[in-house]
């Protein structure tokens, strides 16, 4: 909309990011990620969850964002944007997933250790957006 801060490319490990601080609920984060050919952020290692609280924390001081991960096609089968079923890495913190489904997935930087939180996908948060698909 209009006002909003608009969101920041960023490169880690050579991949392209956009860093987006507006909070948005997931459902219209997953659409500004589409409009500029990308999707919400898949991360599959630690080394780029890390990286990627570290840019948030560091470029808008914000502690969480949502990720590309939902269960919104099925109760307790978390998935990313392409249909991928979440593997090994699933950092969950205290005690989640523990909202009702349909619910989106949001990495956090201030719960200790760092980790993955539920929430309903309505709630507005800022979001990463992955490089764009070839």
């Amino acid at each position: 909309g209009e006002g909003c801060a608009p969101c920041r490319p960023t490169s880690i490990a050579g991949r392209g990011y956009l860093l987006c601080p507006d909070p948005t609920s997931w459902p219209l984060a997953q659409d500004a990620c589409a409009a500029s050919g990308r999707a919400l952020v898949t991360i599959e290692a630690v080394e780029e969850d890390d990286a990627l609280r570290a840019a948030m924390q560091r470029e808008f001081s914000i502690p969480q964002f949502w990720i590309g991960l939902s269960d919104r096609r099925g109760a307790d089968v978390f998935e990313w944007p392409d249909g991928s079923e979440v593997g090994a890495y699933a950092p969950f913190v205290l005690g989640d997933p523990d909202n009702t489904p349909p619910r989106c997935v949001r990495s956090v930087n201030d719960t200790d250790p760092a980790g993955w939180r539920d929430r309903p996908c309505a709630d507005p948060f800022p979001f990463v957006c992955d490089e764009p698909a070839l």
